[in-house]
């Protein structure tokens, strides 16, 4: 731990400013491999080498309505395929869009090795593959857990056990937040930066962890147009994910609608209630006016009678 002290006009200079912290890594990762490096070493637990950031196969687009902040994908030092993904809003079923990826990630790697090595090719070449996808806010799914890492497990009924060709992880950060009140390591620390951009919380990590220091100070450097460049390998998967979106904006829509709805009718059925209790209430008064006048007839007719 570093004996620096770091205040916020250390760490942003004059310009006091703070953009999010994932709008830096979403810059080309081919500049600073390092940085994803550091961040999946220590979530993975073992180190990882960057050799080379994959080309986008598809288009590379400027989407302000996307709800993807970045998405690279790269191959490793021992042969495997990774590929980061960043979402601002986790997508709807994020079982069935990872296995989309993964296949995807899968056949550029057997693609690549059959035109590299061809006779020579066999299935033994493959490598594994990781999908890790980070989100700023889960699925209701995921908020069911108080974990914030969740990686898929691969067992088989008869015991048998056969190498995992593939990670995935998902990393929730809206959980993280609920569940780490102090950063003991690394890993805590990278989620800590992609997370929180309150003045507090920035001059606490860079104290703690002086190496996220350059990445604030780039971050207050930082002037370019806000919009998101998506770096997507797959025009296909885009137009997935776009029709993905639509349909999540559609659902909320309908939702809205059908409460909408939902208060009209009760708000009817309270309108009815309340004419129904204005009659009853009239009837009411009418009926206790009339018991009065009876009264007061039965009491005039009993002085009558005591007079005689």
């Amino acid at each position: 731990m570093s004996t620096n002290h770091y205040s916020l006009s250390d760490i942003l200079g004059s310009h006091q400013e703070h953009s999010t912290s994932l709008q830096l890594l979403q810059e080309d990762p081919e500049m600073h491999p390092e940085r994803l490096e550091s961040m999946l070493s220590s979530i993975l637990g073992e180190e990882i080498q960057i050799t080379e950031i994959l080309p986008n196969e598809g288009i590379r687009l400027t989407d302000k309505g996307s709800f993807v902040v970045m998405d690279v994908a790269a191959t490793l030092a021992n042969g495997s395929y990774i590929n980061v993904g960043m979402q601002k809003i986790g997508y709807q079923f994020p079982a069935q869009r990872t296995e989309c990826y993964l296949s995807d990630m899968t056949m550029r790697q057997y693609n690549r090795l059959r035109s590299q090595r061809k006779e020579q090719f066999s299935y033994h070449d493959m490598k594994k593959t990781y999908l890790f996808i980070i989100m700023a806010k889960s699925p209701s799914a995921f908020q069911k857990s108080n974990a914030y890492i969740h990686t898929r497990q691969t067992s088989y009924s008869s015991g048998i056990t056969l190498p995992d060709t593939e990670h995935i992880s998902y990393i929730t950060l809206d959980t993280f937040k609920k569940c780490v009140q102090n950063v003991d390591n690394l890993g805590e620390a990278w989620l800590s930066f992609l997370s929180f951009d309150d003045a507090d919380s920035v001059i606490r990590l860079v104290n703690q962890f002086p190496q996220f220091l350059p990445l604030y100070q780039e971050i207050a450097e930082f002037r370019k147009s806000p919009e998101e460049v998506v770096g997507m390998f797959s025009e296909a998967l885009y137009i997935m994910d776009k029709n993905a979106e639509r349909l999540m904006v559609d659902e909320l829509q309908e939702q809205l609608t059908e409460e909408h709805e939902k208060n009209e009718a009760l708000q009817k059925q309270v309108n009815t209630t309340n004419a129904k209790l204005k009659t009853t209430s009239v009837k009411l008064d009418k009926a206790t006016a009339e018991r009065d006048a009876a009264l007061a007839r039965v009491a005039e007719l009993e002085q009558q009678l005591a007079a005689k």
